[in-house]
């Protein structure tokens, strides 16, 4: 058995520069075991005994988010290895590992795996640097998803306003039409000066808000406007509550309180009539 795992050893990447005395050594310290599909080989929030090295099959690391959703932080199949970073810095399991297939692992122990980093500097080496390169990965992939998600639930969060928005215009509200017209040139000069996606949500979602006179949103769906959003927001609701037309443009473009770069957005927009429902008197 020890000859088997010795040979297996041979052909991972960070022991092949090992002597083969050094490999007998640690093939005396690892034990071989098999997992079968589906098989949870680490599970998050546990405390971490063991080190492991994939000999044959395919794992993922999988992190899950408070509300339950999983996310998949990386796939390891043969010579990967894993379980390192909580035996490094003897926290819990930060993720899940489990086989998505059947699965061979080469396993060392957490007092092992200390004597293996301490005699054996080579493998100590390879391990940090991949660690490194893990976390670096992890770390964008992480931010990634809570991006998509926050964008996720602005949009949710908007199309909600919207719907209660379409219920008071049936109710002839004039408050909820004047709402809808402040989101519309809103959205309008903010696609003109080219905003991210994430400041458009922001932008349409205090817009609505802003007619309707709400003045907070519940965590965490709360979508803080930054400096930018808040000019142009003010803008398109002064635009708006002066009746639309040029005459209200020109008072908007002498008022010192309002930003003259947007307001000058706003005065294209108007001049290549790409405002739907603008009046267009002096």
């Amino acid at each position: 058995m020890q000859d088997s795992i010795t040979e297996r050893l041979k052909s991972i990447s960070f022991f092949s520069d090992m002597s083969d005395y050094d490999l007998e050594q640690i093939a005396e310290i690892t034990e071989e075991k098999t997992y079968a599909k589906g098989d949870a080989i680490i599970e998050e929030r546990t405390s971490a005994e063991r080190f492991f090295i994939i000999s044959s099959g395919k794992i993922k690391i999988t992190k899950q988010f408070e509300d339950g959703e999983e996310f998949v932080l990386a796939v390891h199949s043969d010579g990967d290895f894993f379980g390192e970073m909580a035996l490094l810095d003897e926290g819990p399991r930060s993720a899940t590992a489990r086989a998505v297939e059947p699965t061979t692992v080469l396993e060392i122990t957490r007092p092992n795996f200390e004597t293996l980093l301490y005699r054996a500097p080579v493998v100590a080496y390879h391990i940090i640097r991949e660690l490194s390169s893990r976390l670096r990965e992890t770390g964008a992939l992480l931010v990634s998803a809570l991006q998509r998600r926050n964008r996720q639930l602005y949009r949710s969060y908007l199309d909600t306003i919207t719907t209660i928005m379409k219920a008071l215009e049936k109710g002839k509200s004039g408050a909820a039409k004047q709402s809808r017209r402040i989101q519309d040139v809103s959205r309008a000069i903010g696609q003109q000066m080219k905003l991210s996606e994430e400041q458009m949500l922001t932008l349409e979602i205090n817009a609505l808000a802003e007619g309707l006179a709400i003045e907070g949103f519940p965590e965490p769906l709360s979508p803080k406007p930054g400096a930018v959003v808040q000019r142009i927001i003010a803008v398109a609701a002064a635009f708006v509550g002066a009746g639309e037309t040029q005459q209200a443009l020109k008072a908007i473009r002498q008022d010192k309180n309002l930003d003259s770069r947007i307001s000058e957005v706003l005065s294209g927009l108007l001049k290549a009539k790409r405002l739907s429902g603008s009046g267009d008197s002096t």
